[in-house]
């Protein structure tokens, strides 16, 4: 039961401090119990290790954000995922594929060389399904992002894949919610359902990117352009990958996020 409780509360408080969760069991179970063994519990026992949180994961505690995270589990439950194309962007550049942390002596200044000086970057747009790759297109943003147009000409790239159940998939970025692209879906007859806020757990292309990004990293010393490196790691994703994202976003789908507030207690 107590284990129970501090994975609720690291799950709806994961910033609080192990002192904190001893207040919190103390007021609970009425009995004391020491931050090392909180401690203990939560790495050992439960696997939960302190990480670098990133703000996403702090809008999430909004009522509102929770709100629309729970009407998109109820709604998504009514989709095929067969019929599902999941649509995004990324952005790489030179400057991203050089390593933030090394390893040195210690009193050693930490520095490294810069694989490439330039100013050269590169938006990928993807679209991808269960079953695998749909397409993708990479432009160059070196002068200017992806906008309205852009997007526009990639989904008439990719509408010779579409079927009559086929519904798109995309998260809430402006370029996504223009009037220009409601109006496509609907000349095109295609359905578009957003994604809740701040959530790109739910999105599985975001798994695609970011392990495009660990191989176009893996590659920075290679000679090649990076628009080359981004293609060809494509290479490297299999459809088992493909499968594995979305099947991995759809266990994300299913997950009840009971919320706990400040004293522990459950919110319905």
């Amino acid at each position: 039961m107590v284990l129970d409780y501090i994975w609720s509360l690291t799950k709806a408080f994961p910033t609080k401090t192990h002192d904190w969760f001893c207040e919190r069991i103390q007021e609970r179970f009425n009995f004391n119990i020491s931050e090392s063994y909180v401690a203990y519990l939560r790495a050992k026992v439960l696997n939960i290790v302190r990480k670098r949180a990133s703000c996403i994961a702090l809008k999430r505690q909004t009522k509102r954000v929770r709100a629309l995270r729970h009407m998109f589990r109820q709604l998504v439950r009514n989709l095929e995922l067969e019929d599902i194309i999941f649509i995004d962007e990324s952005h790489f550049s030179y400057k991203d594929l050089d390593p933030k942390h090394a390893y040195f002596q210690k009193g050693q200044k930490a520095e490294v060389y810069a694989g490439y000086v330039s100013r050269k970057s590169f938006s990928l747009l993807a679209a991808i399904s269960i079953n695998g790759l749909v397409d993708y297109t990479i432009k160059d943003t070196e002068q200017q992002g992806v906008n309205t147009m852009d997007f526009i000409q990639f989904l008439e790239k990719i509408a010779d894949q579409f079927t009559a159940d086929t519904v798109l998939f995309l998260d809430n970025a402006r370029i996504h919610k223009t009037p220009e692209v409601i109006q496509w879906a609907r000349d095109n007859d295609v359905r578009i359902f957003y994604s809740a806020p701040y959530s790109p757990d739910y999105n599985p292309i975001e798994l695609l990117f970011a392990q495009m990004k660990y191989i176009v990293k893996r590659e920075k010393y290679n000679n090649l352009p990076l628009q080359q490196v981004i293609q060809q790691s494509f290479g490297e994703i299999s459809e088992y990958h493909y499968y594995n994202y979305v099947m991995h976003a759809h266990r994300v789908w299913e997950i009840d996020e009971r919320v706990l507030d400040e004293n522990g207690n459950l919110q319905i």
